[in-house]
């Protein structure tokens, strides 16, 4: 698989930061004098605009700040309903956006914001657009039952007019099951979701879909898809990220292009760890009581963190693309208020409750969710909890779902002389990332095109250290009089004598 950096062509990008966008028109659903709807070119008007990606939104979308003098809200006018058609790509690339009608997929503005006087001639306001579908799913519901792999089902519901209708492409893992789904009237969006939650991977030991759009179309995939290729095949990186070294601010500056465009220019650590959410969520370990109403029978399954770590692909791999048995978010160590227990062994931390129905579609038989659930809560919600946010030059040929290697340095104070086996970057943070969010932006003053990006990991590429010694118990001062009745003490004071002064 190549880089998305390595397919950069030079003599067309000249240099980071440099974005190809011919024009950018506002159709209206007004028609003109020709008879054809009244078509403005805005890309003079635009102070700066912005197109975002995220893993857990459906569609795409973006917002594009205006400076108005020839006031478009009275004279095209702006309602809500107007297509926005442009093209907005790296030179030199092979993958962009393509909003326009005739070879692409137009955006549509569907609100208007922070309107106000610029100066006495222009305005200033922000549109925001969206994807054709996010509208249509706004407007349809679904009532239909479905029959085969979810896959399957999903490709009907993109497809169908009473869907979304939807030309763009899909790009799909292969679903385990053969299921039924009776859909009530929901939006269609709603509808995958259910669907995606209930769905296995054929190739995977993984459950839990995603459904999101990049600049390529739409795709549904588990996380482990998109960490791996199949079991003993960790997925390549898109790209090497470098950040800034405070050290050494300009070490490549100027020197190479395709170094330069990897350059993280500002790191942001939004969050590296949270026990109290992963405790409550139950991403360390869990209890899953599933109760069959047709037979009267529960079964119960424990969910252990630290012995089901193996059974699956993560972000890090063990240096030859299989699964890694170490690399634990969370250390291997006594912390638990019950002796020598790990806090993957607390089951009763969270419980779920879960029902199946055997026979409920005749010869379809529900997913048992106890195969698969507890995994996806911890799965998703470990991937949420260590996350970096990277200021780049933009490239349009990263994309949600790519996976990235970020080399982060270690902030600390310059040793004179390297102690062995000193290692000049953070081995908690540099590691492989899944790029969860883009937003890539145009500032019409610094004439840039820039990226902000979201990435997240849920293991370490160099393992926390093991330890047995309990740290969490029997650590405070043993107080011989730990219950006190406050009315103890009232009385207390009554006994004493109250004070009749003036206390103003």
């Amino acid at each position: 698989m190549a880089s998305a950096y390595d397919i950069i062509q030079k003599d067309k990008l000249r240099a980071p930061g440099d974005l190809y966008w011919p024009e950018v028109l506002l159709v209206s659903y007004v028609n003109g004098p020709s008879n054809a709807p009244k078509r403005y070119e805005i890309k003079s008007l635009i102070a700066n605009i912005a197109i975002y990606e995220d893993l857990y939104t459906k569609t795409l979308q973006g917002e594009v700040a205006l400076v108005d003098g020839q006031n478009l809200p009275v004279n095209l006018p702006l309602t809500g309903t107007e297509r926005l058609e442009f093209k907005f790509e790296t030179p030199g690339m092979t993958r962009g956006y393509d909003f326009t009608a005739e070879t692409g997929s137009p955006m549509y503005i569907y609100k208007i914001t922070n309107r106000s006087a610029a100066n006495d001639t222009a305005q200033s306001y922000v549109l925001h657009f969206c994807s054709r579908e996010k509208i249509v799913n706004e407007q349809k519901r679904v009532c239909k039952a479905f029959t085969g792999t979810v896959d399957y089902n999903i490709i009907s519901l993109l497809r169908d007019r009473q869907g979304l209708n939807t030309k763009k492409r899909f790009f799909f893992e292969e679903a385990k099951d053969v299921q039924k789904f009776t859909i009530p009237k929901l939006h269609p969006f709603d509808a995958i979701d259910l669907m995606g939650r209930n769905a296995r991977s054929l190739r995977f030991n993984n459950g839990g879909f995603l459904f999101y759009e990049t600049s390529q179309g739409f795709h549904f995939r588990t996380l482990e898809s998109l960490y791996a290729l199949m079991q003993d095949a960790a997925r390549p990186v898109i790209g090497r990220f470098t950040v800034n070294d405070p050290k050494n601010q300009n070490a490549t500056a100027g020197k190479d292009m395709i170094k330069e465009m990897q350059k993280v220019i500002h790191m942001n650590v939004v969050e590296q760890f949270d026990t109290l959410k992963n405790l409550n969520r139950g991403s360390y370990a869990s209890r899953l009581i599933e109760y069959d109403s047709i037979r009267k029978s529960f079964v119960e399954n424990d969910y252990d963190y630290h012995s089901e770590f193996a059974n699956y692909h993560h972000t890090e791999h063990d240096g030859t693309g299989n699964r890694k048995a170490d690399g634990f978010s969370v250390p291997f160590t006594p912390f638990a208020n019950a002796g020598e227990n790990k806090l993957s062994d607390n089951y009763d931390g969270r419980i779920l409750l879960t029902a199946k129905t055997t026979g409920i579609h005749n010869d379809y038989e529900q997913v048992s969710k106890t195969t698969y659930l507890q995994h996806m809560i911890s799965e998703r919600t470990l991937l949420n909890t260590q996350r970096l946010e990277l200021d780049m030059y933009g490239n349009t040929q990263v994309s949600v779902g790519d996976m990235v290697a970020v080399s982060v340095p270690n902030i600390e104070p310059v040793q004179k002389v390297a102690k062995k086996g000193q290692k000049d970057f953070d081995p908690y943070l540099t590691g492989r990332y899944l790029i969860t969010c883009v937003k890539h932006t145009w500032d019409n003053t610094s004439k840039k095109h820039l990226m902000k990006l979201e990435v997240c990991k849920d293991s370490q590429k160099y393992a926390y250290p093991i330890e047995f010694q309990n740290t969490f118990e029997h650590r405070e001062y043993d107080n011989s009089i730990r219950n006190i009745s406050q009315y103890t003490l009232d009385d207390k004071i009554i006994n004493s004598g109250l004070d009749d002064g003036d206390d103003s």
